[in-house]
């Protein structure tokens, strides 16, 4: 039989193993729910922090695409696309010499190459003041024509008119909006699988012993 103050005294020592074993269940339960909220707030200042650097760079993508088809870059874009399309028209067109003041004779090489191919040079002098003339006057409405063709083209959709250029900004701010917006739905589903995390939780089971 044993003895009952043997009993008392591990039945003391049980109780107090138990106790001790309780109250480091619950510093170890402290301090990992002080552990969990750190890293929450942790997260939760990261995410902020992307979510406000994304929406500024979305932001400005927006600016940049606004300024790209605004009132004056509209018109240096159209304005560089006419003088562009000027010179290439010009050079593809046989007739544009630049008789500013007609002389006779001037012009007679162009209208012996165009226009009066096996005629000779030392014809009727009025006759070859005159072809000056007319040459000179077809060459003017030639270049006339070419501008108004240049500058024509130059709002519609040739390769840097205003219908592509216009259309090309918007889409590369949409894209760039697009992907900064992307970026940020990204962010968050990552900040809610870090917010679904729980503290590591912490027991007492008497007879086991803790850490």
């Amino acid at each position: 039989m044993c003895d009952p103050t043997i009993m008392a005294v591990a039945s003391m020592a049980s109780g107090l193993a138990d106790f001790a074993g309780q109250q480091d269940a619950q510093a170890k339960q402290k301090q990992s729910y002080d552990e969990w909220f750190a890293t929450q707030e942790k997260n939760r200042a990261e995410q902020n922090a992307k979510q406000e650097a994304s929406r500024k760079l979305a932001e400005q993508a927006q600016q940049q695409g606004l300024a790209g088809v605004s009132a004056d870059a509209q018109k240096l874009a159209q304005g560089k696309e006419q003088d562009r399309l000027t010179s290439y028209l010009d050079e593809r067109t046989p007739l544009t010499a630049d008789t500013s003041s007609p002389t006779p004779g001037a012009d007679t090489s162009i209208a012996d190459k165009y226009l009066l191919s096996g005629q000779g040079r030392s014809g009727d002098p009025t006759f070859t003041s005159d072809l000056a003339a007319k040459i000179h006057g077809a060459s003017r409405e030639a270049k006339d024509r070419i501008a108004a063709l240049a500058g024509a083209s130059s709002y519609g959709g040739s390769l840097n008119g205003l219908d592509n250029t216009v259309a090309d900004r918007f889409q590369k701010s949409g894209l760039a909006i697009d992907k900064f917006n992307e970026r940020r739905r990204g962010d968050l589903a990552v900040y809610g699988t870090q917010q679904a995390v729980n503290p590591i939780q912490w027991s007492y089971t008497p007879g086991l012993k803790i850490g």
